[in-house]
């Protein structure tokens, strides 16, 4: 068997963090004022909570953790769709296209 712990893969980390902002962007813009404030907390935090800190958000805001939690599952789940959903659809622009380029030869 190969040894693939040397292997490196490249990938275009920025094509996918500028494709990743913008799902979360198109996610929070159907998202009502509260979801979105939630969710900046957990993503930057403010000056007196730490990112990612549903116990920190709750202590400061009064929301309930398990509420600050599912909102975040939530949108994180939409996030993930919506990113499913652009990939895969780039994909098929993609293989269209050179579909189409072998068509044209």
């Amino acid at each position: 068997m190969e040894d693939t712990s040397t292997i490196e893969i490249e990938a275009d980390t920025e094509e996918y963090d500028e494709t990743h902002f913008r799902c979360i962007e198109a996610v929070l813009a159907g998202c009502d004022w509260y979801e979105s404030r939630i969710w900046e907390l957990w993503s930057k935090g403010d000056e007196r909570i730490k990112p990612r800190s549903a116990r920190a958000i709750s202590r400061i805001t009064g929301i309930s953790r398990q509420e600050i939690l599912a909102v975040v599952k939530r949108i994180k789940e939409q996030i993930n769709d919506e990113y499913t959903l652009r990939n895969n659809r780039s994909q098929l622009l993609g293989n269209h296209l050179r579909s189409g380029d072998r068509l044209e030869d």
